[in-house]
């Protein structure tokens, strides 16, 4: 089964037609990515002089050197002026290396001239601000490479594009499709109005995002902050945290408004798409990846819980079959709390349905979180190092206990 919203055939065969303009897809490209940067509070933080590597897939890789800071977090970029100044913008979390191949995918630690196993997904997948992404972390744990197949801004459609463009030529026996609870749902109901604007990644001349450190993106006349909020993650551990809102306010949705969406019938198809053309022996994982919210939003202290859903919208949807939109009703706490597991609970419930294995990291990173640690960045959307050593572990885990035997 196909794309649904849009034909995959009659939209590949669109693009391919139009792949050798690579300069219009640029132009094009920079445009749409500029508006998902801050719908979804994507980040991108990479030193001018990587580059990528040669004529042939990993001939003469050359990596270059990425400092990422405290103030080139992405929730300064998406939500200005809604963050306190951070006490130490400069301060360096990750300096790693990091670089793309030919076809505009991350070079993964572990090279091969084949890979068994294939990674999909977004941002949490490509992960450019951690030296080690979750596909990395799996193949030491499987002692296997993994392809990172991930990149910024994907959504499910793209991701079964980005399979049958590239995956598919690996023969892989496993693909892990990474669903990040903070935006693939929102993704998958917008991708038909921005079919246009794909591009895949080797079309792109420049793969590097350059954000502006000089401290513009955290200054603010703002003298009542909303972020950060202080968590108190247990007896001994309180730590400060910044969440972005939009990302918050898809947890709010009810379990049925969620099933009977015209998105989760897009990732559905997704998934089918994925499955329509894999081998029939090939073991299609889908990973669940909780967004920030989800995890810490419990260990939020009491008296600053109205800062999360001050201002809140709803997510819903009027009828069967239609997309989930926004509207001007505004939950509670108690209400926000009672619908976290949403969209972790119905995307497993699809995921099972259509015969795809399931795997949660959300209770291994509740329990963590539980034990004082921090897994995202405090003022980014996405995993530190920890958050990803911690997903790629418990995906290890799950294959090692023989899920796909």
């Amino acid at each position: 089964m196909l794309l649904s919203s849009a034909s995959l055939d009659v939209f590949k065969a669109d693009f391919v037609g139009k792949r050798k303009v690579a300069g219009e897809w640029l132009t094009r490209f920079s445009l749409m990515f500029v508006g998902i940067a801050i719908a979804v509070g994507i980040v991108v933080i990479v030193a001018p002089y990587v580059i990528r590597k040669g004529n042939s897939r990993y001939a003469n890789v050359n990596l270059g050197e990425v400092e990422y800071s405290v103030g080139t977090g992405d929730l300064f970029l998406v939500q200005a002026g809604s963050i306190a100044a951070p006490d130490n913008p400069y301060e360096v979390l990750s300096r790693h290396q990091l670089g793309w191949d030919d076809d505009g995918f991350r070079i993964p630690e572990r090279l091969a001239d084949t890979y068994s196993i294939i990674a999909l997904g977004d941002s949490y997948t490509e992960a450019t601000n951690v030296g080690r992404p979750w596909p990395d972390v799996l193949a030491r744990e499987l002692n296997s490479p993994v392809r990172n197949l991930g990149f910024r801004g994907y959504g499910p459609q793209e991701e079964a594009i980005v399979f049958e463009e590239y995956g598919l030529a690996e023969s892989p026996e496993v693909v892990v499709i990474g669903f990040f609870g903070g935006n693939d749902i929102s993704n998958a109901g917008s991708f038909e109005g921005r079919a246009d604007s794909f591009s895949l990644p080797a079309l792109i001349e420049d793969l590097s995002i350059r954000f502006d450190t000089s401290g513009r993106l955290w200054e603010s006349d703002n003298s009542e902050f909303q972020y950060p909020v202080m968590l108190q993650l247990n007896e001994s551990t309180q730590v400060p945290m910044a969440f972005f809102n939009s990302y918050t306010s898809w947890l709010n949705v009810t379990a049925d408004d969620l099933r009977q969406s015209k998105n989760l019938e897009e990732i559905v198809a997704s998934w089918r798409a994925i499955q329509a053309v894999a081998n029939p022996e090939t073991c299609i994982i889908l990973a669940f990846f909780p967004s920030k919210a989800q995890i810490y939003l419990p260990f939020i202290v009491a008296e600053q819980r109205n800062n999360i859903v001050g201002g809140m919208i709803q997510r819903r949807i009027n009828e069967p079959g239609q997309t989930i939109f926004s509207d001007d009703i505004h939950p509670t706490w108690d209400e926000l709390m009672s619908r976290r597991d949403n969209m972790r609970m119905v995307i497993g419930e699809a995921a099972l349905a259509n015969e795809l294995h399931f795997v949660d990291v959300s209770a291994a990173f509740e329990a963590a979180a539980a034990n004082g640690e921090v897994l995202y960045y405090t003022y980014d959307t996405h995993w530190n190092q920890a958050g990803h050593d911690l997903a790629g572990a418990v995906i290890g885990d799950f294959l090692q206990s023989g899920a796909c035997d």
